[in-house]
């Protein structure tokens, strides 16, 4: 199992450790993005245990498969936005998307295991695709078999999907 403990010094290292030890995850996820989930998740949520039994490797989505499915109207996705409440107000893609932000997961995780849907297509998005990612490998190892990460986030949804978007 991979633990965040309360220890200070020790927060941001377990999640590193646990990517050295499945090269499958690892390769998966850039260094980039392992060091910024070891660092918000352990010092925004100490306290949450995050069990992993096997490595999991994530899909990504393009925006313009994102904009397809929201287009589509249908009720065979679910959407969250993993970005805070603030940046939500400065753009967001609608009401289909179900915020819970990365920095309270450990208030949320569990209300997700037990509202959405862990056999629907599940869209995870952020800003730019990093933290979704990490959220999208955690719901992956809890079950959600069709989750993916919205490649690019928001801000490529801006680029090259919607130019009114506002970019933050």
């Amino acid at each position: 199992p991979l633990s965040f403990p309360n220890q200070k010094k020790q927060q941001t290292f377990p999640f590193l450790f646990f990517l050295q030890k499945n090269p499958m995850l690892s390769s998966s996820v850039s260094r980039a993005a392992r060091a910024c989930f070891a660092t918000r998740v352990s010092s925004a949520a100490p306290q949450l245990r995050v069990q992993v039994d096997q490595p999991h490797q994530v899909p990504q989505v393009a925006v313009k498969e994102l904009a397809d499915e929201l287009r589509s109207n249908g009720n065979n996705a679910q959407f969250i936005d993993v970005r805070e409440v603030n940046e939500i107000q400065l753009a967001n893609l609608g009401p289909r998307f179900i915020n819970f932000p990365m920095s309270h997961m450990s208030s949320w995780l569990q209300i997700a295991e037990n509202t959405l849907d862990k056999n629907k297509s599940t869209y995870v998005l952020c800003h730019h695709g990093v933290r979704s990612l990490q959220v999208a490998l955690v719901l992956a190892s809890r079950g959600f078999d069709k989750v993916v990460n919205v490649n690019g986030g928001i801000a490529a949804y801006s680029d090259q999907v919607d130019p009114s978007l506002p970019r933050y």
